[in-house]
């Protein structure tokens, strides 16, 4: 059987910055990923979807922040790392180094 696309899942892990590409059924979905000092930066570009984002590493506070068109922010632990749920296309998740 085939597996369901939403929420799109991605696990971020970050020492600096980060980029890539990857293809939905309906488009291209651009992630990319920024560690500074204390503060993480991560966009999405891409459709307006469910999306899953688990902090790996570095591990984040549940203080986070978004910007663009997100909305329904959820932000969780799970297995000691910091998962966040939005809907959105194009936005930006900000969040604090523990």
């Amino acid at each position: 059987g085939q597996r369901e696309w939403r929420p799109l899942t991605v696990d971020v892990r970050l020492s600096g910055r980060a980029e890539t590409t990857v293809w939905s059924p309906e488009e291209q979905v651009t992630l990319a990923g920024r560690r500074s000092g204390t503060e993480v930066r991560f966009k999405v570009n891409g459709p307006p979807w469910d999306y899953r984002v688990r902090f790996v590493e570095p591990a984040v506070v549940p203080e986070v922040r978004t910007g663009g068109d997100a909305s329904g922010l959820a932000v969780g632990q799970g297995d000691g790392h910091t998962v966040i749920e939005v809907k959105g296309g194009e936005f930006e998740i900000r969040a604090r180094l523990r």
